[in-house]
């Protein structure tokens, strides 16, 4: 039998995955725009989605549940649970989207994501990691 040459090692498919971002504003501003439904509305979809509706439970065991729709007009509905808060540093949620508001992923079989900010320079910077 042939080996599969293009198979990913378990150790390359168990490494984060991080992407990080300078910020001119200070921890607070970004804190509340990651953590407020009204804030995160405006700047969490790709350029050319609409909103279709954003619901937020910002609290432990609480839940993200937002829809959007493709520039195509295909829905795509998503919904964040949040495992640890630990504010107005980190979040960790476990994440799951579909085609349908009633078909996501169970909380055992969705990835999770850690969101930290670290605290401002004396310039007022901030740094964001996911």
């Amino acid at each position: 039998m042939a080996k599969n040459t293009n198979a990913l090692s378990e150790d390359i498919n168990d490494a984060p995955f991080v992407l990080t971002r300078s910020f001119d504003a200070p921890r607070d501003l970004l804190w509340k725009v990651w953590t407020q439904s009204e804030h995160l509305g405006k700047w969490f979809s790709p350029k050319g989605f609409k909103i279709l509706a954003a619901k937020m439970d910002f609290r432990v065991g609480g839940t993200y549940h937002y829809g959007l729709e493709t520039p195509d007009g295909q829905p795509m509905w998503g919904k964040w649970e949040f495992r640890e808060i630990a504010a107005p540093e980190r979040t960790e949620t476990s994440s799951g989207s579909s085609a349908s508001p009633k078909r996501l992923p169970t909380r055992s079989s969705s990835p999770r994501t850690c969101f930290a900010i670290s605290s401002s320079s004396p310039s007022g910077r901030s740094c964001a990691a996911m």
